[in-house]
């Protein structure tokens, strides 16, 4: 399969009804977001030394922190939207331009204050931790574990631990299950061909980290989305190595970007 300039036009002609990235972007006064096949930011988590990347946003990105009027999600997305991939993390994590001060404490003296049970973490939250460590891609980050390591701990609930995705079981289902499969089948042939859609009666078993050097299995049953087969085509796309590489990372691409209008959509 590849992905045709005229399924390419098709999606964007599909997409002109839904919230356009860069419309939304400008309008906070920021510049247009970089592809996810682009090099890979190198997540720094200056937080974990004592620093918060909230401290160093340019003007527009720390106006949309502060904005009372933005769920957290919507703050996080819109900052991975721009690429600050740092700083929406530590939103993630609950981190405000109010609370700069107790969350930098809290990350440089993990498990010695109640900032985890004061700051949960949600579903939304979980899936948009999974997505930045997701763009982090192959370098190792948290716990020792590459980007794409820890994107499958927390595409499953992080500390949680759920047996399916959450993009399977909770109120996403309808993003991930309806809306993202019906365009995976329409416009992304090769994602769909390499089993994006589980295909398999009997559901598909992946191995992920379950935190603490052990590792676990988890299931993603028949005919759903499976957004860890979804980080593996983004590791197989990044490595260069399929012959039909291009077209694997044209329609990653697309999905990447279709995935976080629908997430921010759902929060607005």
């Amino acid at each position: 399969f590849c992905c045709s300039f005229s399924n390419v036009a098709a999606w964007q002609h599909e997409s002109s009804s839904t919230i356009a990235i860069d419309n939304i972007l400008h309008a906070h006064g920021l510049s247009s977001m970089p592809a996810p096949s682009e090099s890979r930011p190198e997540l720094t988590y200056s937080i974990f030394q004592g620093r918060s990347a909230l401290r160093d946003l340019e003007e527009s990105c720390q106006r949309i922190v502060e904005n009372p009027n933005l769920h957290k999600a919507t703050r996080a997305i819109l900052l991975i939207m721009a690429g600050y991939l740092d700083a929406a993390h530590d939103v993630v994590l609950g981190t405000t331009m109010e609370n700069l001060e107790e969350a930098e404490y809290a990350a440089t003296h993990r498990g010695q204050t109640n900032w985890a049970n004061e700051h949960p973490l949600t579903d939304i939250d979980d899936l948009i931790h999974s997505i930045i460590h997701r763009l982090e891609g192959s370098n190792v980050g948290e716990g020792g574990y590459t980007g794409f390591e820890n994107a499958k701990y927390w595409a499953m609930g992080g500390p949680k631990m759920y047996s399916e995705p959450i993009s399977t079981t909770s109120k996403l289902k309808e993003i991930y299950q309806q809306q993202l499969c019906l365009l995976a089948k329409r416009y992304a042939p090769t994602c769909v061909s390499k089993g994006l859609i589980v295909n398999d009666s009997k559901g598909r078993v992946h191995e992920i980290i379950a935190g603490g050097g052990k590792y676990r299995n988890v299931h993603v049953p028949y005919g759903c989305w499976d957004a860890l087969c979804f980080i593996d085509l983004m590791e197989r796309a990044s490595c260069k190595q399929d012959e039909d590489c291009q077209a694997l990372e044209q329609e990653l691409s697309l999905l990447h970007k279709r995935e976080l209008e629908l997430l921010l959509a759902s929060e607005n």
